[in-house]
C-alpha cells in the first residue's frame, strides 16, 4: 500500500507517505514496485520533485527507496514522536529528470 500526504502541483512537489506491505508479503519487491508506481504517476501529472520522510531507523525501507531512486536529501532531528520517544527522519526525494535517467534504456 503506498499514498500521498499532500500533492502540490503550483509548488512543485508531492509528497509519498503511507507505505506498507504485510508482513507475509514482505521481500518479494511489492513496495518498491508500488513507489515507483505513485512516483510515476505523480510526475506523469507534472509534479517535478517527489518527497518522503522515512525513520532513520528504518534502514529497510531506506534501501528500498534509494532502488526507486529517492537521494537523501538531509535529516530532520527529532523528526517523529513515536511510541513515547523522538526519532530521527531521513528526508529523501526524486526529481523529475532523476527518474527519467533511471528510466532510459541502455545503450
Amino acid at each position: 500500500m503506498a499514498g500521498t500526504h499532500l500533492v502540490v502541483p503550483q509548488e512543485g512537489i508531492a509528497a509519498v507517505g503511507n507505505i506498507y506491505t504485510r508482513r507475509d508479503r514482505r521481500g518479494r519487491g511489492l513496495a518498491g514496485r508500488v513507489t515507483a508506481a505513485v512516483v510515476a504517476e505523480l510526475l506523469r501529472r507534472g509534479v517535478p520533485t517527489v518527497a518522503l520522510n522515512v525513520a532513520q531507523t528504518n534502514a529497510t525501507a531506506r534501501r528500498v527507496y534509494e532502488r526507486v531512486g529517492f537521494v537523501h536529501e538531509g535529516t530532520l532531528r527529532h523528526g517523529l514522536f513515536r511510541a513515547g520517544a523522538f526519532h530521527d527522519v531521513h528526508r529523501m526525494a526524486i526529481l523529475r529528470d532523476e527518474w527519467a535517467a533511471t528510466k532510459e534504456p541502455a545503450g
